[in-house]
């Protein structure tokens, strides 16, 4: 790997110095943690990468300006105060703290849980296989991902569970609340195992998130981070990095062979994940995906495709094509992974590619501070936090789909509960 140092030196001091100012200006904590995140991830697959493959100068410069105004429209997003306000948030909250509200919850759990045991036996996947770990592999993986989707049964159960998550975030919150930490965590990795078991994979990226957000719900008191520990956990995983290298031999049926130094297996996997920009000179004038191709995607994000068939564009899927010359249907077909810049470069072009960086803003801002309005979102507020991880690597379309559409229910119920008399004995009425 031939490093250009002019290059890493002026993409790391603007990765630096941009987030660092920005994140003086924010005023939130969670907003602070927000953005460090997706810088991090930002700087590993778009930017790192620029210093040891063939780019140009054009380039380098529109990915600081791309990193300057997602930086600059998140602060300007985030510390926005909304004058109108459709929800009545303390009533909300009163509703998800008084009795029926966590029976409403309760409920809502279960029957989460009973729907996709009943989704993982239309898949067939049995009791049998609920403990056999052979079934994880990645034979036949795009197979089993399309069928979860085209099987009309499985596809119904998927959107009713994704509906119901908001409310196992809140059950999280509340066992944490009344000292039931470990069961908190033994409910959240029990949901992720059965989710695995649907097409018996689960990617190395996820293990990140999925770590991580267990080390919050270990660490997490009265609603506080111990900012003491925290330290200690991500020196855990910088030192865990080379197990990830491991892991995907034996995803891929490939004999484990981990060489323990350390230094040349953390050096293979930074150089493995920040490559994305290799891509960047091939699509800058790549006519594949349009703005309004975009935009039309994210206006009919909510619309379940079975009911309403439409052509959404699938950004991975149109830039995996590009690159690779074969189609989803052809043998060895399998998706390349684009970045959250080289995202940008294929919706809007070079000299447009910052716009991407305000929409993005606007959509994850309006995200997290409707999530922060509810005391008992804020599990759910952390999991989309630790997801931006994700956003670097994968774009946009991952996240932006999945969090919008587990909200609709929840934003439907805030929205009307506002027309209800709620009673609590301790509380009393809330008109």
């Amino acid at each position: 790997m031939s490093i250009d140092l002019a290059i890493l030196i002026l993409v790391l001091i603007v990765n630096l110095i941009i987030p660092a100012i920005s994140i003086l200006l924010l005023k939130e904590r969670q907003d602070k943690i927000f953005l460090v995140i997706l810088n991090l991830t930002v700087y590993l697959y778009s930017g790192f990468g620029l210093c040891y493959v063939a780019t140009t100068e054009a380039i380098v410069i529109f990915y600081l300006f791309f990193v300057l105004v997602l930086n600059f429209s998140l602060v300007f997003f985030l510390n926005r105060e909304r004058k109108v306000e459709i929800i009545d948030y303390q009533k909300a909250n009163f509703f998800f703290d008084s009795k029926w509200g966590k029976k409403f919850v309760n409920i809502a759990v279960i029957l989460m849980f009973v729907l996709i045991i009943i989704q993982l036996f239309t898949l067939g996947v049995g009791v049998k296989d609920f403990l056999n770990f052979e079934i994880f592999d990645l034979t036949n993986i795009f197979i089993k991902e399309a069928n979860v989707r085209e099987n009309t049964l499985s596809y119904v159960l998927d959107l009713l569970q994704k509906l119901l998550t908001p409310f196992l975030f809140i059950k999280l919150y509340d066992l944490v609340q009344d000292r039931k930490r470990f069961v908190s965590i033994l409910v959240f990795l029990l949901w992720i195992y059965l989710e695995a078991l649907k097409t018996g994979y689960i990617g190395r990226y996820k293990i990140v998130i999925y770590s991580l957000f267990v080390c919050y719900l270990l660490l997490v008191k009265e609603g506080s981070m111990l900012m003491r520990k925290v330290i200690p956990i991500i020196v855990v995983f910088i030192l865990a990095m080379p197990l990830l290298l491991a892991y995907e031999d034996y995803r891929l049926g490939r004999d484990i062979s981990l060489d323990y130094n350390y230094v040349v297996n953390a050096s293979k996997l930074i150089e493995k994940e920040s490559d994305y920009p290799k891509y960047y000179t091939q699509i800058i004038d790549a006519d594949i995906v349009s703005p309004i191709d975009y935009f039309t995607w994210l206006v009919t994000i909510v619309l379940p495709k079975k009911i309403f068939p439409l052509n959404a564009v699938s950004i991975n899927d149109e830039f995996s094509m590009y690159i690779s010359g074969l189609d989803r249907d052809d043998p060895y077909y399998s998706i390349i992974l684009p970045s959250i810049f080289g995202e940008a470069l294929l919706v809007y072009g070079l000299f447009f590619s910052w716009v991407h960086a305000i929409v993005l803003a606007l959509i994850l801002s309006v995200l997290i501070k409707f999530y922060r309005r509810f005391s008992k979102l804020s599990f759910l507020t952390i999991y989309l936090i630790v997801h931006v991880i994700s956003i670097g690597r994968g774009g946009s379309q991952g996240i932006v789909a999945y969090f919008i559409n587990i909200s609709l229910l929840f934003v439907v119920m805030s929205f009307f509960v506002k027309y209800i008399k709620i009673e609590d004995k301790k509380e009393g009425v809330i008109e």
